[in-house]
């Protein structure tokens, strides 16, 4: 008895030297092999180059796809991204953009943009119309909000010198004010006087 042709087959012959199945199979796909399958994880996202994987659901990756549970729209930070990037670079003027709540800021406390450059030294260079000078000049926020932006709330520092003493003359303010009682320290925390009027 003749036995399939194909590798590792020990069916026996139906027809043009294939078994039942092989023979079936070729009629129906043009050829006796099974396609490979095309697995979940393998596909890519709908929104960009990156594999769905097991985390992604939807035809979107894991990252578009937290995102679309979370905000309801998968492509809501990426909106976001570029219309900052569209104000930093004079095309949209807003100032009230820059209180970020969908953005986390970095360990020290800033906030910084899709070319990882902080979003405070972009916004002082469209302000004064020319990049900041590496390692000299220093952005200070007015309000020490590392997180508000807003162009009236960033001073400009000649150099790191001009920064540090800022911060040193708040610290003489805060020794100040607790000297004349304005600050008071109450349980285990520092609160305004409530008997002043401000």
């Amino acid at each position: 008895m003749a036995i399939c042709s194909v590798e590792n087959c020990v069916n026996p012959v139906k027809s043009r030297g294939l078994c039942n199945t092989h023979y079936l199979r070729d009629r129906r796909l043009g050829s006796y092999t099974l396609p490979k399958r095309k697995l979940k994880r393998d596909k890519k996202c709908q929104f960009c180059t990156n594999l769905v994987n097991k985390k992604g659901a939807r035809n979107m990756c894991p990252r578009h796809y937290k995102t679309y549970l979370k905000y309801g729209d998968a492509l809501y930070i990426d909106k976001q991204l570029q219309y900052e990037q569209d104000v930093l670079d004079g095309k949209i003027i807003d100032d009230t953009l820059f209180y970020r709540t969908y953005k986390k800021p970095t360990k020290d406390g800033y906030i910084r943009d899709k070319d990882k450059r902080y979003i405070h030294k972009r916004i002082m260079e469209q302000k004064i119309g020319r990049p900041l000078l590496n390692n000299v000049e220093v952005v200070h926020h007015i309000d020490l909000n590392k997180l508000n932006n807003k162009p009236d709330n960033l001073h400009l520092c000649e150099n790191r010198s001009e920064h540090n003493e800022l911060h040193n003359q708040l610290n003489a303010l805060n020794t100040y004010f607790i000297d004349k009682k304005a600050i008071l320290f109450k349980d285990g925390k520092y609160i305004v006087n409530p008997d002043l009027d401000i």
